[in-house]
């Protein structure tokens, strides 16, 4: 039995994500650019962040992540 569901990624958590690994994965893939990919990652940290802060402070209706807590 299902007591209680509650989305957890929103849009705008799910583009704070995807923000985050395209710089990591650019960071872990290339060899001479790393240094590159590493300033770009942290210009982006604070929109990261605010981004993840937004996400959780909007009520979400979808998502891309659902925590669920059910009875046996």
């Amino acid at each position: 039995e299902i007591l209680n569901k509650k989305y957890t990624y929103g849009n705008t958590g799910v583009l704070a994500h995807e923000i985050y690994s395209l710089l990591m994965m650019g960071i872990s893939n290339s060899k001479w650019f790393s240094v590159f990919f590493f300033t770009l990652l942290l210009c982006f940290m604070p929109i990261i962040f605010i981004l993840n802060k937004m996400d959780y402070s909007i009520k979400k209706n979808n998502g891309n992540g659902l925590l669920t807590i059910a009875k046996k």
